[in-house]
């Protein structure tokens, strides 16, 4: 049988879909060492015996299985784009056709693709506010692939800033009734090199004035799509990037999320009305680095409740695998432990098991997501944690202290997600 040489990245000796595809490059995710670039990609299916057979066997056997179509679209990776992986608009990269947007506030240029820019996208910007304003680019539609399908939106990119602080990536996505959804990166952009960001798409966030009872965003209802970045403060700067995609590879996180940012974090006191609590943040932490301190006093003898709260960011935490913070602690009698709860939109709250005990020492304690159930003064349509819809988290207590006042102190700093 004559065997169709194959190159990678490139098609030779008869090429029986040029005919079909003239203008198609060979795609770039399709290439690997060894004869048949597509063996590695589809090991399993009849795409990877197609190249075996001589060109015109091989095209009836694609018609008599799975039809042209589907080999085509598997080939181009245009239509079915592997899934979740496909250009976010135009070309290889992805950057063709998209436009600006929404600029309010903030003076721009955009360049490319193309041109002095060459293949990269060139946004450059002044912004002299101190108001967070949204920079973003519309993205043309229809999407080539199927974003239900993708778990996020990749984006490689340099940042260089003349002025002010980085800012962060943001997604927006309108349905044709008029709901939006959004999503905000949690940590800022790298600067002054190459760096590659990350928006999910499993966890956008509807906006204040949706009415959607769905809960999802319907992307078959999808109207408009903007990918750009959230600027706070004045700040001047050139944003190149390099390439945009969705993507259904999974988040592999390199490193912890601070929760408490670079410093005590931003906490609220929920309790009892009978609590006397004080709340503050001195630098009283290991090596002296600022800490929460929470002192409380409470009547005895009956159940009461003191709860120090930090907010979330908003944050992919599929491939995070539970929360670490260090802490002391002195807690009254009667008081078994740190209460440590997460909190879902909608009100449900998840109880961290075992409670971390009381520590006169700076402790490191690891609480594994699969730890934490729902709590029994609460309920949980589903029953069961979701970490796209955490909002916040609690370190503090409550039971019934044994003595007639119940008094104590928690230390807390360094508070992340871990993978």
């Amino acid at each position: 049988m004559k065997q169709w040489p194959i190159r990678a990245g490139n098609l030779s000796g008869g090429n029986p879909l040029k005919r079909v595809l003239p203008q198609t490059p060979f795609p770039d995710f399709l290439r690997c060492a060894g004869g048949n670039p597509l063996k590695g990609v589809f090991p399993h299916t009849l795409v990877g015996k197609f190249f075996t057979l001589s060109p015109l066997r091989a095209m009836r056997k694609a018609v008599g299985t799975m039809t042209a179509l589907w080999v085509c679209a598997a080939l181009s990776g245009t239509v079915l784009a592997q899934g979740g992986n496909f250009p976010l608009g135009g070309g290889a990269s992805g950057l063709e056709g998209l436009r600006l947007a929404v600029s309010g506030g903030v003076t721009t240029k955009l360049e490319g693709p193309g041109g002095a820019a060459g293949n990269t996208l060139i946004l450059t910007f002044d912004k002299p506010g101190e108001e967070r304003r949204l920079l973003a680019l519309a993205v043309p539609l229809p999407l080539r692939g199927d974003p239900a399908a993708a778990k996020a939106i990749e984006v490689k990119y340099r940042l260089d800033l003349a002025a002010g602080q980085p800012p962060k990536l943001a997604l927006v996505a309108w349905e044709k009734g008029g709901e939006a959804w959004y999503k905000l990166a949690a940590e800022s952009m790298i600067t002054g090199e190459e760096a590659t960001g990350r928006l999910s798409v499993t966890t956008l966030t509807p906006t204040a004035f949706s009415q959607d009872a769905s809960g999802a965003l319907e992307w078959d209802a999808l109207q408009a799509l903007w990918l750009g970045v959230a600027l706070d403060g004045a700040a001047r700067g050139a944003l190149e990037v390099r390439q945009a995609r969705f993507t259904s590879e999974p988040y592999r996180p390199q490193k912890p999320l601070r929760v408490t940012g670079d410093g005590p974090g931003q906490w609220t006191v929920a309790s009892d009305p009978a609590v006397q609590a004080k709340l503050t943040t001195p630098n009283e932490g290991p090596g002296g680095k600022p800490c929460m301190r929470f002192d409380f006093t409470f009547p005895g003898r009956r159940h009461m409740y003191a709860l120090p709260v930090v907010p979330l960011p908003p944050a992919d935490l599929s491939d995070y695998r539970g929360v670490q913070f260090t802490y002391k602690a002195t807690l009254p009698p009667g008081i078994r432990g740190l209460l440590v709860t997460l909190w879902e939109q909608g009100g449900a709250h998840y109880e961290g098991f075992p409670y971390p005990p009381p520590s006169d020492d700076w402790v490191t304690v690891t609480m594994p997501f699969e730890d934490f159930k729902l709590a029994g003064w609460t309920r949980d349509a589903n029953n069961r944690l979701d970490l796209d819809r955490l909002t916040n988290m609690v370190i503090g207590l409550h039971g019934t202290a044994d003595a007639d006042v119940g008094t104590g102190t928690i230390w807390v700093c360094d508070v992340e997600f871990v993978p």
